[in-house]
């Protein structure tokens, strides 16, 4: 097997090995093994903490090849999810961070963040405002000489996508039967971990295919696969808020046009009743992002797929996890979309 960007001996992980456990209800409602990756264990709640993780790590040892003393300073925006990984990685490699959230990030969000010890600025009313905010904070430094910062963007770096692709990595060295396996599913937003887990898969030598599933407020792969070309959607409207993003990568629809990558689109109602379903199945929490992918077993979506899965056929979801999301954010959530 070959490993994505392997850490040199005596470094320290930025992510964990994460369970990949079979469901026996999900199997069940599946008529085949349906195995649970459980990226919610993370340190961040999040498969976030691979791809940014890897970006922190990486990112050092190109500092230090370059001289620097000092280790970068990493810049984020972010609501949840990608600034907390980064920010929990630069605490664990001792690095400076700041991150950038819209004033209307969640509470708890920003209290996390700020509790690894990030510089965390409230600043514009969507990611986009606060994201333009941060590049401003990140010439200036550059424009006063100062090169050794980073900017972390969420999805759409090949660091971050080789750090999603450990996940691929780890389910072929559980304890599954491989030759079993029939597909790969997982929530897309901007694509990071669709690429990683497409990447993975070809670095192994594996061509099952991937579904990859939106809810169809937020529906830019499957638009970007329709249209053959990266489209900025002009408005996204979900409440699986992490998966809001108005494009993909072009290394994305490079891979949807060699790789056999299945679009799916759920409601956001099915999304958070998934998320619900499970929390009373498996006794975990996710936010509706992940929800998206419980969605197409727990709402049958899998049977317009053509997959003809058979009981001892095997797929995996990747539970993304998700920080943010309480038992009770997941029933407003319901009650507001009665």
């Amino acid at each position: 097997m070959t490993y994505a960007h392997p850490l040199q001996v005596g470094d320290i992980n930025p992510y964990l090995r994460t369970p990949l456990v079979e469901s026996v209800s999900l199997s069940r409602l599946a008529g085949c093994k349906v195995y649970l990756k459980y990226e919610c264990s993370q340190p961040s709640g999040s498969f976030k903490s691979r791809g940014l993780g890897m970006l922190v790590h990486y990112s050092i040892n190109e500092a230090k090849k370059l001289g620097y003393e000092q280790r970068p300073h990493f810049y984020s925006s972010s609501g949840g999810n990608a600034g907390y990984a980064t920010a929990l990685a630069c605490t664990l490699y001792e690095a400076p961070c700041t991150v950038v959230m819209p004033v209307i990030s969640k509470q708890i969000m920003q209290q996390k963040i700020k509790a690894t010890g990030a510089d965390v600025i409230l600043h514009g009313h969507n990611i986009q405002e606060a994201d333009l905010y941060l590049k401003e904070l990140l010439n200036k430094r550059r424009e006063e000489g100062d090169f050794n910062c980073v900017y972390c963007h969420p999805f759409d770096n090949p660091v971050v996508w080789e750090g999603h692709s450990t996940i691929v990595d780890e389910i072929i060295d559980a304890n599954i039967n491989i030759s079993k396996l029939r597909a790969v599913a997982c929530s897309v937003g901007g694509g990071g971990l669709l690429n990683g887990i497409v990447q993975g898969l070809l670095r192994n030598g594996l061509t099952v295919p991937v579904i990859a599933i939106e809810t169809e407020g937020a529906p830019t792969l499957q638009r970007t696969i329709e249209e053959n070309q990266v489209i900025h959607l002009e408005t996204v409207n979900t409440v699986a808020t992490s998966l809001a993003c108005k494009y993909v990568p072009q290394k994305t629809l490079e891979y949807c046009q060699v790789y056999d990558i299945r679009s799916v689109l759920v409601s956001d109602n099915q999304a958070v009743t998934s998320c619900i379903k499970f929390s009373l199945d498996h006794n975990v929490i996710v936010e509706p992002a992940c929800g998206a992918c419980l969605a197409s077993v727990y709402f049958s979506k899998l049977d317009t797929l053509g997959l003809n899965l058979q009981p001892d056929d095997a797929i995996v979801i990747i539970v993304c996890g998700g920080s943010s999301t309480t038992f009770e954010d997941l029933h407003e959530f319901a009650k507001s979309l009665t």
